[in-house]
């Protein structure tokens, strides 16, 4: 299990894309899902990480992954009940925490939603992420 530290140390660090990263049709035929993977080094800690992206028609999430947990990520889609049955119906952004892993979200203020090019960079700055390769945009 990740504790929070663990994460939030992780979170801190600088850490490196040095692919080329763009939107790959699901199943691969163009249409209304697209997904990326990219892998992501944090040099200092010496651990890989992976960045997952998904885009459907109605909904749309980017994820950074650590052990195979989403320690960050951001969401858009209808509706979102965390452990404490409050019920999110906006964009939202996961945090990881002990206490519920990645189950708890909350409306974010630091980050812009409604195009998917522009929550990507958003989210890369706030995972602490440089992008040394290229970036191929989709259509929000």
């Amino acid at each position: 299990m990740l504790t929070d530290s663990e994460v939030a140390s992780i979170l801190a660090e600088a850490k490196v894309i040095t692919a080329n990263v763009r939107w790959r049709p699901v199943g691969g035929r163009s249409g209304e899902a697209y997904y990326l993977e990219a892998t992501v080094l944090a040099p200092i800690q010496d651990v890989t990480l992976w960045l997952k992206g998904y885009k459907g028609r109605r909904n749309r999430s980017l994820a950074l992954i650590y052990k195979g947990f989403p320690i960050k990520k951001i969401t858009v889609h209808n509706q979102h009940t965390n452990p404490d049955g409050y019920v999110l119906r906006q964009p939202h952004k996961h945090a990881w925490n002990e206490a519920h892993d990645d189950r708890e979200a909350y409306i974010p203020t630091d980050i812009t939603f409604g195009d998917i090019n522009v929550e990507f960079t958003g989210f890369l700055r706030q995972c602490n992420i440089n992008l040394l390769g290229t970036y191929s945009a989709i259509m929000p």
